[in-house]
């Protein structure tokens, strides 16, 4: 008798399950059918995902029969099937949980197609890459099925506007609702046409069906709105080279810059890369180590130019509120959440836990010496607002970060964290960088590349650059000057090559989610020591906890897949070498219900 292994979803979780072959159904049966299956006191639909001669005895004569095959779907393919044990491989985890956002829409009636090239790599700012996707879709719309994927709605929106005014298309729609059930129905009408479609959605519309030789764009593939929202967190980057591979598409990643990781495989040839050459413009740059004012001096001399001409400013820092954190200036002691001993964020004149959510006052003493006096470090928006409106009082000044949603139009300063880069529309006379140096040490390996992808997108919606920095000499500065962002590359690969850091080691997460801080708290530490008896050359990084409506992982609600808890953890794990597969196997055995890892 012949056996088929049957994906079976169900309302709470994946499962892969062993069904018997009927001869009645063994001559229609192929990999990616349809089927109707029993489980439980319930039938539900099926796919089959490959075949087995035998099975245990244990289980041997508790296998239950295949019902019947569905003729009003069409099969899933082979490729697909085999993208699905293509991602469980490489992110060490089953066959089912990869299945979950993967099996949604079988296979469409399609025809092969020329595969024009593989992967492609589109650099530039919004605009400019916006308008490189709407000349390819002008080139191939009514010829080959399109799927656009954007990780923020404000730029698939305004792509969406963008090629509705040059070429009206019946066979277009933007899936990018705040309701799956509108997206999906969407999706599913155009599905069942003949004609070529083009879809604009996210990260879980990245297993739609496609042909050989259709398109698969994927818009900054590097934000973390670019992963699925389900466990295991499959990265629509890796699933669009999975599919490349398998089903021969024609891949294009677009984003500002290229990764770090990135760059080996564009210079070597391996991808082709189209980029946009920026316009050169003025930067001034303060050194801000001996600097005793909160702003430099240069710099507001720039800001009151542009004042007098009646142009609009805007100030760059990173953190919300009015500091990142406060210390004691007695003992350097940082003043930390009573609650979870994390720390804390000064905000509207409250001290905000961002991991617990907890608020309160600043202390009158500090707990460690009876010190009487704080200092803010790492300067955050209100308190440059502040500053500045002591310099401009007569000026309109506004704040822009992340729990405000909209845009102050009136303005004549905007200090704004990088909450700006949501908004494609603002222009701006000058940008004054006040506060972003965290993000230039090397405890934060990508924090140099994310500011030079924000840099280069601010500017291109500004004539001149002023900025602050203890690190004056950082070649980012060189890089947003001259436009040469590929001895900026080499210059950070040399350096990883030297740390083992990736892409010449491994970089990943392990992700919890629940309702309790504290509990999450305990489970990372019991997972990090049976890890590191494991795998004694990681390093595990501090914890970092956010609520789920931050969307830290894309997570925007409750799933069927993961609990309903209302916080994420996440630990960081940097590895001096490319981890194997067996490894990733050997950590997934180790994760709790609650957890993943995120790659």
């Amino acid at each position: 008798m012949l056996f088929a292994q049957v994906i079976v979803k169900q309302r709470t979780r994946v499962e892969e399950l062993t069904y018997a072959i009927t001869p009645e159904v063994l001559p229609y049966i192929v990999i990616g059918s349809s089927v109707l299956v029993p489980i439980r006191r319930k039938e539900v639909l099926g796919v089959v995902t490959g075949f087995k001669r035998s099975v245990g005895r244990a289980i041997k004569g508790k296998t239950r029969p295949i019902l019947a095959i569905s003729l009003d779907l069409n099969p899933y393919s082979a490729e697909q099937i085999a993208v699905i044990y293509r991602l469980a491989k490489e992110y060490g985890t089953t066959l089912a949980e990869v299945a979950w956002p993967a099996l949604g829409h079988p296979a469409g009636k399609q025809t092969a197609r020329e595969v024009t090239h593989q992967v492609r790599f589109i650099t530039g700012s919004n605009s400019q890459r916006l308008d490189l996707y709407r000349q390819l879709f002008e080139r191939f719309n009514g010829k080959k099925h399109m799927l656009f994927l954007f990780s923020q709605r404000q730029i698939a929106y305004a792509f969406y506007q963008l090629i509705l005014s040059s070429v009206p298309s019946k066979n277009t729609a933007l899936c990018f609702s705040d309701s799956h059930a509108a997206s999906d129905r969407q999706i599913r009408a155009l599905l069942v046409k003949n004609d070529p479609w083009s879809i604009i959605g996210t990260q879980k519309d990245a297993f739609l069906p496609l042909c050989q030789g259709d398109f698969l764009i994927i818009d900054q593939p590097a934000n973390l709105g670019a992963v699925t929202e389900q466990r295991p967190y499959l990265a629509a980057k890796k699933i669009g080279l999975a599919r490349l591979d398998i089903e021969r598409l024609n891949l294009i990643l677009g984003d500002t810059l290229p990764t770090v990781g990135d760059w080996p495989a564009i210079k070597r040839g391996s991808w082709q890369i189209t980029y946009v050459i920026a316009e050169k413009k003025p930067v001034l740059i303060v050194d801000r180590q001996q600097q005793k004012e909160l702003i430099a001096p240069s710099i507001l001399a720039a800001i009151a130019q542009r004042l007098i001409k009646g142009e609009k400013v805007l100030a760059l820092a990173l953190a919300r509120g009015r500091a990142s954190a406060y210390i004691c200036a007695g003992c350097g002691q940082v003043i930390s959440c009573q609650r979870c001993a994390r720390t804390t964020t000064f905000v509207r004149n409250n001290l905000i836990c961002r991991y617990c959510g907890s608020s309160s006052e600043l202390p009158k003493q500090c707990p460690h010496c009876r010190g009487a006096t704080f200092r803010p470090i790492g300067e955050g928006v209100e308190l440059i607002a502040e500053q500045l409106t002591r310099y401009f009082p007569q000026a309109t000044i506004a704040t822009l970060s992340t729990d405000q949603p909209s845009f102050p139009q009136s303005a004549q300063i905007t200090v704004a964290t990088e909450k700006v880069l949501s908004f494609i529309a603002p222009q701006f006379d000058l940008l004054a960088v006040l506060s972003v140096d965290r993000l230039l040490s090397v405890a934060d390996l990508d924090g140099s590349w994310r500011l030079l992808c924000d840099l280069i997108e601010l500017k291109s919606r500004v004539k001149k650059i002023a900025v602050q920095t203890i690190f004056p000499d950082h070649p980012i500065w060189s890089t947003l000057t001259t436009g040469d962002w590929q001895k900026y590359f080499d210059l950070e690969l040399a350096l990883r090559r030297r740390l083992n850091l990736p892409p010449y080691g491994s970089q990943f997460e392990l992700v919890g989610s629940g309702h309790r801080v504290a509990h999450l708290l305990e489970q990372s530490s019991a997972l990090t020591a049976k890890l590191s008896r494991q795998l004694p050359q990681a390093n595990f990084g501090a914890p970092q906890i956010s609520s789920r409506s931050g969307r830290l992982y894309g997570a925007s609600e409750a799933s069927p897949h993961e609990p309903s808890g209302d916080m994420y953890l996440a630990v960081p794990v940097l590895m001096p070498y490319l981890i194997k597969s067996t490894e990733k196997q050997l950590i997934a055995g180790h994760l709790p219900p609650n957890w993943a890892v995120r790659y």
